[in-house]
């Protein structure tokens, strides 16, 4: 239950960022919103949880880093390497956060606006 009604939350916060990013609004997302999401918590004691967390962790530091090379990047083929880089790395985070919640396919389709 807790995962249906994060993805309903999550629905109606991503409108409302799509919204204010159509009309180049500042995007503001208060706490009222966010306490009401339950957000899970990890099992260090389990070895699968622990892993997963490692590699998000792992994975946030690499786009970071990438993010960080693309501001001071000079030649236009290091800022598009980088820039496929930060892409590449969203991608992966995504995957995770996907499994995290158990999205199914047609979940991931909503939240990435292919639906």
């Amino acid at each position: 239950m807790d995962r249906k009604r994060n993805f309903k939350k999550t629905r109606e916060i991503s409108q409302c960022c799509k919204d204010s990013l159509e009309d180049h609004s500042i995007i503001k997302i208060k706490n009222i919103y966010i306490e009401q999401f339950s957000i899970r918590t990890i099992n260090f004691a389990d070895q699968n949880e622990k892993a997963a967390h490692d590699k998000m962790v792992a994975l946030v530091e690499q786009m970071l880093e990438a993010k960080k090379n693309l501001q001071t990047a000079r030649s236009d083929r290091d800022k598009e390497f980088y820039q496929d880089r930060c892409n590449a790395l969203d991608r992966q985070i995504d995957r995770l956060v996907y499994d995290l919640y158990s999205l199914t396919p047609e979940e991931i389709e909503i939240v990435e606006g292919r639906a």
